[in-house]
């Protein structure tokens, strides 16, 4: 079927959906027998792709058995039985479905009125979230593209609320002493990049040295910040781990949360690997000191099974979240709108 329109007659589009359902349901035949990976080189997949830009497009037809052959049937198989690496969770089936029903409402979500059930909806998310994991009920909070962006986004509030008085949005970091993050030398790599994107630079974040049990070593990082006070840095944003992703070791985090409080900088918590088990009963208390953090990243695609990708940012107080944002010239309108899909009534 080639087409001279986007539009679809209604009837041509049911085969269409009838003929992509039968790929999805294909993959899930013969889990057990199935590779979890298929070793294609680089320049050979390189090839299949390697087209210029087509004038006209495929037959539908064509196009997915191409489709099929190339990406969904030799596609790293993370629903599979076999399949043990990278963190990698399979999904479920319902979220196949949301996937698909997500695509059709196609909604735009910057502004509460082009999307109303599903603001409300990720309101309810995101504070659903916060519950799992012990944290509070006047949440501020985003879902966001994964724990990567989780973390970058906490230690974004950490730093333009640490440094309001400074004006730093709008005059950025020049002519300020260097500022400092610390963390476990375990800590996700996710935060040298944020430190870096951030303008603050991957030397100002202090790896500390880890225990036997790969947790923070307090007393040096203590040492390290009273160093740094001494040498004229301003420490701002203690990064505590909640499940590394070496080891699934977690940090005291009411130690840390205390140093925070004592050295007045912001507590900020990884949560994305290892953080919603907190909601286990079993090992709860291992997480003892997690409600206290200023922020949390956190991960819906590994735990909860959801598509990749699917993280989540929490911000303790809504009021936090909202002046970390706003503008203040002219109190910006997309973080007014927000403020009325995040804040929980």
């Amino acid at each position: 079927m080639k087409m001279d329109s986007l539009d679809i007659d209604r009837d041509e589009f049911a085969k269409l959906i009838q003929a992509v359902s039968q790929v999805v349901l294909d993959k899930f035949d013969n889990l057990t027998e199935r590779k979890a990976f298929h070793h294609y080189s680089q320049s050979e997949i390189y090839e299949w792709f390697n087209d210029e830009l087509p004038e006209e497009g495929l037959d539908f037809a064509e196009l997915l058995a191409h489709t099929k052959s190339k990406i969904t049937d030799i596609a790293t198989d993370n629903l599979g039985k076999h399949m043990y690496a990278y963190v990698m969770a399979g999904g479920n089936q319902i979220s196949i479905l949301a996937e698909m029903l997500a695509a059709t409402v196609n909604q735009n979500v910057g502004k509460w009125h082009l999307s109303p059930s599903i603001s409300e909806i990720e309101k309810r998310v995101v504070q659903w979230g916060a519950d799992m994991i012990g944290y509070n009920d006047n949440i501020g909070g985003v879902l966001v593209s994964g724990g990567s962006s989780a973390n970058l986004h906490g230690l974004t509030i950490a730093r333009n609320i640490f440094f309001e008085k400074n004006d730093i949005r709008k005059k950025g970091l020049f002519n300020h002493n260097p500022f400092t993050i610390y963390a476990s030398n375990e800590v996700h790599g996710c935060v040298d990049k944020s430190a870096e994107i951030l303008g603050i630079g991957s030397n100002q974040l202090r790896k500390i040295e880890s225990n036997a049990d790969f947790t923070i070593n307090l007393e040096k990082l203590e040492d390290q910040i009273l160093q740094d006070i001494n040498a004229g840095f301003n420490p701002f944003c203690i990064v505590g781990t909640a499940g590394t992703v070496n080891t699934g070791a977690i940090d005291d985090l009411n130690a840390l949360s205390d140093l925070a409080k004592k050295y007045d900088c912001w507590f900020h918590v990884d949560g994305a690997y290892g953080g919603l088990a907190a909601c286990l009963d079993s090992i709860k208390s291992n997480y003892s000191g997690l409600e206290k953090a200023d922020s949390v990243a956190m991960d819906f695609h590994k735990w909860l099974y959801q598509p990749f990708e699917a993280g989540c940012v929490l911000v303790k107080n809504w009021d936090t979240l909202r002046n970390a944002r706003k503008d203040r010239r002219s109190y910006d309108r997309r973080w007014l709108v927000l403020h009325r899909r995040y804040r929980i009534h």
